[in-house]
């Protein structure tokens, strides 16, 4: 069972996510104020980023993320953005089988 121990922490990482237990470790490490300050200043860019595509979105009139794309960007900006996304996940997807292998 000890050998097994590594493979079961593994897919236990996978199934909950890493963010989640991560927290825990960095409650630790830093401390409770600078955690939440990390986390106030995280949440705070996200809602930032968030209102300003959809200002973006309503500015131009677009209804999904790639009509804004291609309305602010052109053709060319359209797909460069597309294949940074696709290199983006394939790099998440690289990372996810070096983990659990």
């Amino acid at each position: 069972m000890d050998n097994d121990k590594p493979y079961v922490i593994n897919i236990i990482n996978s199934i909950i996510g890493v963010a989640i237990l991560a927290m825990s470790s960095t409650f630790n490490n830093t401390g409770i104020t600078l955690t939440l300050l990390i986390l106030t200043i995280g949440a705070l860019l996200t809602i930032s980023s968030v209102s300003i595509l959809i200002r973006a979105c309503k500015e131009a009139n677009s209804d999904s993320y790639s009509d804004l794309c291609r309305q602010i960007l052109g053709k060319y900006g359209k797909l460069f953005v597309e294949i940074g996304q696709i290199f983006y996940l394939l790099g998440i997807i690289i990372g996810y089988y070096i983990a659990l292998g």
